[in-house]
């Protein structure tokens, strides 16, 4: 069984590059739906610096519960992008009229208005296709990391949130191709402190065990207006939850943000590159 960290110890290590690449390769033994624009992007492989900076993003922007101090001890990333296709498949009228493929100007407006790719035409092929096969990668990526190699992960959807401000601050590692991001993960050998709901997975189930599911979660500790999740001091794989953080203690963890101020982006501020492929 794997947790979901929110701290790093310094003991403790990232996994290779040989690793990240092998765990990615094994998507393609792995079941997922059929789908079109779907990205992995390695930030660390465009520039090793920009795991600092993609920290202090999430860190301004999403203000996700995490100990920021930690977290550029796992130094590498896997994100998921929604991208365009290249141009000679988005444009192929053979193919456009069997499948769905989002189009440059069509991610350009989700960028804009988180609505607009659910209309008629496309918000099926977003329910039914794209976020299930986004997601059915991150288990598969994230099963392989723990199974083959013990990496315990930190999976954030929240900058999925906030494209506007993606695009503006990573835009020229794509050319200015327009992406919508959507979730990320790292891994590392060893957390410091991990976050769990409380009930343990417990699963309930109706007398006849038709019907299962999981307990319902209690609810986060509130101070203030912020939420802070149920966390553990990790001891080790066999005693992950060793004891519990106390309400002070999670405040004090995940103290308010560090990072530099960073302007209010608006869509306008954005330029985009619809002539150029990303691969």
């Amino acid at each position: 069984m794997y947790y979901v960290a929110t701290s790093w110890d310094e003991s403790g290590s990232s996994p290779t590059q040989e690793q990240i690449d092998n765990g990615i390769q094994n998507l393609k033994r792995s079941p997922m739906t059929h789908a079109y624009n779907v990205c992995c992007w390695q930030p660390h492989l465009a520039d090793p610096k920009l795991i600092d900076q993609i920290w202090q993003w999430i860190e301004y922007y999403t203000g996700a519960r995490l100990d920021y101090g930690t977290m550029p001890l796992a130094d590498k990333q896997v994100w998921w992008l929604i991208t365009p296709e290249p141009r000679n498949a988005e444009f192929d009228k053979e193919l456009n009229s069997i499948e769905i493929i989002l189009r440059r100007q069509e991610i350009i407006n989700q960028i804009k208005d988180p609505l607009s790719l659910h209309n008629k035409r496309t918000h099926q092929e977003l329910q039914r296709a794209v976020y299930p096969r986004i997601y059915m990668q991150v288990q598969s990526m994230v099963d392989y990391m723990y199974r083959e190699h013990a990496y315990v992960p930190i999976i954030l959807n929240k900058p999925f949130n906030w494209p506007i401000e993606f695009n503006y601050e990573f835009g020229s590692y794509f050319e200015h191709v327009p992406v919508l991001p959507v979730v990320m993960s790292t891994f590392h050998s060893k957390p410091k402190y991990i976050k769990h709901n409380g009930t343990r997975r417990e699963m309930l189930s109706t007398n006849n065990g038709s019907l299962t599911a999981f307990k319902t979660y209690p609810a986060t500790v509130n101070v203030d207006g912020r939420s802070y999740p149920s966390t553990y001091k990790w001891q080790s794989h066999d005693n992950p939850m060793a004891s519990k953080l106390s309400q002070q203690g999670c405040i004090e963890l995940y103290r308010k943000r560090r990072t530099p101020q960073r302007p209010l982006i608006e869509f306008d501020q954005l330029e985009f590159n619809l002539s150029s492929d990303l691969i």
